[in-house]
């Protein structure tokens, strides 16, 4: 349930390569898609470029080869400051201009500082999504201004409670029936803020699965999905910030609603 202009400027998706670049190029496509509704829609101009592979405003960044053609083992700082020069330049068609930045943990250390400049002071047309086996090995710098997003392996998965929560609410908001969301948030209004913040990680958790193709959920589209990852992530800032577990799982209701009735907020 995200407008476009409500992305982050950067992304980090952590795991193996080939989850993480379709993860990315869904993002992506998310960022750019025109339609009033959930995103990525897969049905307007700018998503039907971006599944194709041709969008102008998507550019993917990936190790040079040498002259033998073999890949080099680092992102260097001048493909980093080739980024940085572009993402000035207005977008060719869509609002904004997406850079993909693949096996991003491979930058040596110059690279990734070049790349703090476009992610202190982004230009308003530009988002950064940055794709890594390990997040942990860029620098903690960039790691802080990014919105992190994990397809790789659980290592500390929420406890059976959280997990059963997470499920239920999954298949719940799939339904589509209005009178069971509400039924599911308000038997949970209270709670603790603990339990909100368990469960809300573990709703995140499983969705990363979904849009990094590890698992699927029935009933809920790719753009479902993702506005609901991002949903979470509200719910997250909203437990940390001290807001009401009742109003917390009201607003989860609501939006969840508004979702599967194709609304946008």
């Amino acid at each position: 349930m995200q407008k476009t202009n409500n992305f982050s400027h950067a992304y980090i998706i952590s795991g193996e390569d080939e989850l993480t670049l379709a993860a990315a190029h869904t993002l992506a496509a998310a960022m750019l898609c025109e339609t009033g509704g959930a995103k990525p829609c897969g049905a307007c101009r700018h998503c039907e470029k971006s599944q194709r592979g041709i969008h102008p405003d998507i550019s993917v960044t990936a190790h040079q080869t040498d002259s033998r053609g073999q890949e080099k083992r680092e992102i260097y700082i001048d493909q980093i400051r080739a980024i940085v020069s572009d993402a000035h330049i207005m977008p060719n068609e869509a609002d904004k201009k997406v850079y993909i930045i693949q096996n991003a943990d491979t930058m040596n250390i110059a690279a990734q500082n070049a790349l703090l400049k476009c992610l202190e002071e982004p230009p308003r047309h530009t988002a950064l999504i940055l794709t890594a086996k390990n997040a942990q090995a860029l620098l903690e710098t960039v790691r802080s201004r990014c919105v992190s997003i994990s397809c790789a392996a659980h290592e500390e998965d929420p406890d059976a409670a959280a997990n059963a929560l997470a499920q239920k609410f999954i298949e719940t908001a799939a339904s589509g029936d209005e009178l069971k969301i509400w039924q599911f948030c308000t038997s949970l209004e209270g709670e603790t803020s603990g339990t909100v913040s368990s469960f809300a990680r573990a709703v995140r958790l499983r969705l990363s699965d979904v849009l990094c193709l590890r698992a699927k959920a029935p009933g809920l589209s790719r753009a479902q999905t993702l506005s609901l990852l991002f949903l979470m992530g509200t719910v997250l800032q909203y437990a940390r910030s001290n807001v009401g577990v009742k109003h917390i799982f009201g607003a989860i209701a609501v939006k969840t609603i508004d979702l599967k009735r194709g609304k946008i907020h």
